[in-house]
């Protein structure tokens, strides 16, 4: 096991340990070590295989945790082709149990509109643009009884 991965592994054991503590996934503690496990991933691409390896890990645990907040940060940036995949994979074979985290967990891969957990990391809130600017009749609609 490379030395990047256990420190990978040693912060997340971290962030579910701080979760578990404070009930907050997003506040500024758990978003400075969300920071820190995706610049570990992304300063050593020689160890993608490894890092990959640690994010199906996660996907593939059915008592994930607040884990899979991990997944959704990274994948939100990274965009991995194998963890997506790892992630349906578990969604079409685990029927048994609600798929609602791992759903929430392919949002990260939706980036022809807006993401719903956007403001919930100021990491990715301040790198995408907002939403674009309602037009239509409902928007004017809306426009109409702000002014009233």
């Amino acid at each position: 096991m490379a030395s990047h991965t256990i420190e990978f592994k040693a912060l997340l054991a971290q962030f579910i340990e701080n979760c578990q503590q404070t009930g907050h996934y997003n506040s500024p503690e758990q978003q400075a070590i969300l920071i820190e496990m995706l610049n570990l991933v992304k300063a050593n691409p020689e160890e993608r295989h490894a890092f990959v390896d640690c994010f199906v890990d996660i996907v593939n645990d059915p008592n994930l945790g607040m884990a899979w907040i991990v997944v959704l940060f990274c994948m939100r940036e990274l965009q991995w082709p194998e963890v997506r995949e790892a992630i349906a994979n578990f969604i079409a074979s685990r029927r048994e149990i609600s798929d609602r985290v791992w759903r929430h967990m392919l949002t990260a891969y939706e980036k022809d509109r807006e993401w719903r957990f956007r403001g919930h990391f100021t990491y990715h809130d301040q790198r995408e643009p907002a939403a674009p600017a309602k037009t239509g009749w409902f928007a004017r609609l809306l426009r109409k009884k702000e002014r009233q």
